[in-house]
């Protein structure tokens, strides 16, 4: 028995010798390149094009990343300093940050550790600020199957994926997503994407080895895991302040529809919260006359549409060319902010329940003080932060009003604004797919444990009921996105 014991025992270490023999760890740098070894395996940067090079026995793979920006997809330039290295008794790392072509960065940090054959990468991009939402992907050379991506060309959330060869692969470790692009295999952010607001930023990481088998594969990522590699934990953005929670009216899972010009009197439900109401006191009363809660729409980034110069020659956003952009507001002067919360005050006196503000994503940064244009009141927030202060203000001055009245923020759902509002709707739910969905449901969780309400607006309307289960599901509040009918929501 002792002898069976023993060669049992050299079968297992034999499987594991792979995963276990990288005690060898090493980094090189030079003029145009970083080089990290784990045992036989290694991981270039190319400095020059900000892509990575893997080889290994078995094959060897290229991995460029590709950033999202107005112009399509752009790539990294040069490092902004040189690289940062560190060689240690317990890991080897250098961290790099590159230049992108729209201003923005991408962070690489690329690290191996003794006892585990593997290199690992963990990259971020820094937000674009421009009110569209943050994007960007690792792409693999050579061609995903259905091995990749469990046989479909959608998405999918798995903790490792073997790219074969005609007797062995490399395998990449995920945290995020994989996916495939007209033949090619991608390596996502989980979410794929998002509204990134400050110092927050968009994350992928993953690891490279080579592997005999998909056995073997599936030992070396449970070894990463329970090592617990930073590039395979996968991070949320913690919501440090909820706040107060929301009325009990808003927290009672109320039928959220949208108003519709077409609506009469007959048609507005009661017990209902009508979104987007015009501020208007004879639209308002009809609305509480039928029992529902009236919501007005407010669009903090567009007071006048175009903004008239010669009244307010300071109020137009200079862009990075120092042009002034008529169609956005540089919110960092006072009588800006001064005029949208006198805009919220008689929005309120008409008798509205609350008030929805339109637009609260980031916008980009004016540059008037760069150019002359104008000064800034406080040179330490940015565009974006003056906005975000404008939503606690007009938070704190409607609940001065009764703490029944609510402030919802259409902001594509941030983490960050969970204290300053009662509610946050995801205007164009549901073209995301099934772990982009787990992971904002779990985001968010804790906020609506504290009485927060997350609002999902289907973007389309054959998405309605596939909102209407996932709202159910996790606790949100699902919105008809169409004009309804009081005898059509009575059949509901």
């Amino acid at each position: 028995m002792r002898y069976l014991c023993y060669i049992s025992a050299i079968i297992i270490c034999a499987s594991l010798s792979a995963c276990l023999a990288a005690d060898n760890i090493s980094l090189e740098e030079s003029s145009d390149r970083v080089v990290i070894r784990a045992g036989k395996q290694s991981l270039t940067v190319r400095l020059d094009e900000a892509a990575l090079r893997f080889d290994c026995p078995q094959t060897g793979l290229d991995i460029t990343a590709q950033v999202d920006s107005a112009d399509g997809f752009i790539k990294p330039l040069r490092p902004i300093t040189p690289p940062k290295v560190h060689r240690g008794k317990d890991s080897v790392a250098a961290l790099i940050w590159f230049e992108l072509p729209d201003g923005r960065k991408l962070r690489l940090h690329i690290d191996a550790y003794p006892g585990i054959e593997a290199v690992f990468v963990t990259s971020s991009i820094t937000g674009s600020f421009s009110g569209k939402r943050d994007y960007f992907r690792w792409v693999v050379s050579g061609d995903c199957d259905d091995n990749w991506a469990s046989g479909t060309k959608d998405s999918v959330y798995k903790d490792w994926v073997l790219m074969p060869t005609n007797s062995s692969g490399i395998v990449i470790l995920t945290n995020g997503i994989v996916g495939c692009d007209k033949g090619s295999a991608l390596i996502e952010a989980l979410p794929k994407s998002r509204f990134l607001r400050g110092e927050e930023s968009l994350d992928i990481g993953f690891g490279l080895a080579g592997v005999g088998d998909a056995a073997e594969a599936e030992t070396l990522s449970n070894l990463a895991r329970e090592r617990s590699i930073s590039a395979l934990k996968r991070e949320h953005i913690t919501t440090k302040d909820c706040g107060f929670a929301a009325p009990k009216w808003l927290r009672a899972d109320p039928d959220c529809l949208e108003w519709d010009d077409q609506m009469k009197a007959g048609d507005i439900p009661a017990d209902a919260v009508i979104l987007r109401v015009p501020a208007d006191m004879e639209t308002i009363a009809k609305v509480r006359q039928a029992g529902s809660k009236a919501i007005v729409r407010i669009d903090p980034t567009h007071i006048e549409d175009p903004i008239d110069l010669s009244k307010h020659p300071d109020w137009a956003l200079v862009d990075s060319q120092g042009n002034q952009n008529t169609s956005h507001l540089c919110l960092h002067q006072p009588d800006i902010r001064q005029a949208l919360l006198s805009m919220v005050c008689d929005v309120m006196n008409l008798g509205a329940d609350g008030v929805l503000l339109e637009n609260v994503l980031p916008v980009a940064e004016c540059c008037g003080p760069k150019f002359e244009k104008h000064t800034h009141a406080n040179c330490d927030l940015t565009n974006t932060g003056q906005l975000d202060n404008l939503c606690r203000e007009t938070y704190k001055l409607i609940k001065s009003l009764g703490s029944d009245k609510v402030l919802i923020l259409n902001s594509g759902i941030a983490p960050s604004l969970w204290s300053c509002c009662d509610g946050q709707i995801w205007d164009g739910f549901g073209s995301q797919e099934g772990p982009e969905l787990q992971f904002i449901a779990e985001e968010h969780s804790q906020a609506i444990k504290r009485g927060k309400v997350a609002i999902a607006k289907p973007f389309s309307a054959d998405k309605n009921e596939y909102v209407r289960a996932y709202a159910k599901l996790h606790g949100w509040v699902p919105v008809t996105s169409l004009a309804i009918t009081k005898s059509e929501l009575d059949k509901r």
